[in-house]
């Protein structure tokens, strides 16, 4: 029986979860970025055109994460929220690191679309906040897992 490894979740050298943030769900993570328009010969004696696909260029790769934080009061769970847009609001790229078991996958992103913060809830004195940081990756690569 297979067991699943909890992705552990690093931006700009400190973990999601010490600042009191949980990552529920990520998209973008290992989706393969939108080509670029590869460059194209339309030959007027032929059918179609011929593709130069000899060097593959990539769109930059969107990145979500859903997150929540949590708290017993809205300020103790609105303060995760502070810590990771601290975060996103330093000069240059971020790193985002990602461990699953002994393999880290780094992203250098910034967050272009900000910080959404979409639902909150109470309940048995807790405060938990769900939100979405949008993250872009402008110049992606193709990389290989580190082992750790």
């Amino acid at each position: 029986m297979a067991t699943s490894v909890k992705p552990v979740y690093t931006l700009g050298g400190s973990s999601l979860e010490s600042l009191g943030v949980y990552v529920s769900s990520a998209t973008g993570l290992f989706s393969l970025p939108k080509l670029k328009a590869p460059q194209t010969v339309d030959w007027p004696d032929k059918n179609g055109v011929m593709v130069d696909l000899a060097k593959p260029r990539y769109q930059p790769r969107d990145i979500t994460l859903n997150c929540f934080s949590k708290g017993a009061t809205s300020a103790a769970a609105m303060a995760g929220v502070t810590a990771v847009i601290a975060k996103l609001n330093t000069a240059g790229l971020k790193t985002l690191t990602v461990t699953l078991g002994t393999s880290s996958y780094s992203y250098q992103v910034y967050c272009e679309d900000g910080v959404d913060i979409s639902r909150k809830s109470w309940g048995s004195g807790k405060v938990v906040l769900e939100f979405t940081v949008k993250l872009k990756e402008p110049h992606p690569v193709n990389f290989v897992p580190s082992d750790t």
